[in-house]
């Protein structure tokens, strides 16, 4: 799960694209959470985006399935699922070996870890899902 497009009704705030990524998994270290930010970052920088980018595009496309009436430039349509892969591949970095990993982190810019937790562990909670185990 990601922070979702209705939280900036049009786009995160430009100042947003010099903070850094914060990511979380439930139950994760530092460690662990650093080596997943690492995977992700990677995966932006061989798409030649930056997460900032790559969150744009995904809410873009989320605003258009959404009925919003602007195309994506060719950029942006390639870009745009990276920011829900990048999130995949975190998780599965961050919980290699755990008993139940979780199928995705939550990937923020701008916001605090803690309401990155607060988000993640409601979104979870929400759909009845269970937490990541080690």
């Amino acid at each position: 799960m990601n922070l979702q497009p209705r939280q900036f009704p049009d786009a995160p705030p430009r100042r947003y694209s010099s903070l850094p990524l914060i990511v979380y998994v439930h139950g994760a270290t530092k460690g662990e959470l650093a080596r997943g930010k690492a995977a992700a970052e990677a995966m932006f920088a061989e798409a030649g985006c930056t997460a900032y980018e790559a969150a744009l595009a995904y809410w873009k496309l989320e605003g258009i399935e959404f009925g919003g009436a602007e195309e994506l430039t060719e950029k942006e349509d390639r870009i745009a699922a990276l920011w829900l892969k990048a999130a995949d591949r975190a998780a599965e970095v961050i919980c290699k070996g755990w008993r139940r990993p979780a199928d995705s982190a939550e990937f923020g810019l701008g916001v605090s870890v803690k309401e990155l937790r607060r988000v993640y562990d409601k979104h979870i909670q929400d759909r009845g899902f269970p937490l990541p185990e080690r």
